[in-house]
């Protein structure tokens, strides 16, 4: 995991074997977020396919130990 801070914004990169599979965005403000590559080739997807960013993903729920 890379962490880094981008204007007050915490920006969390899950890689595997190098590969970008998952951005978790974590706003100054608002509600945290993820971007997801969808189809394995190390890009976040666009929902139509095409583009370079794919749609938020909310967390909905989360359960603690």
């Amino acid at each position: 995991m890379t962490t880094r801070e981008v204007d007050g914004d915490r920006i969390e990169e899950y890689r595997v074997q190098g590969q970008l599979h998952v951005v978790k965005v974590t706003p100054r403000r608002g509600p945290t977020y993820y971007l997801v590559d969808r189809n394995g080739d190390g890009r976040l997807d666009s929902s139509e396919g095409e583009g370079t960013v794919s749609p938020v993903m909310w967390k909905l729920f989360e359960w603690g130990n």
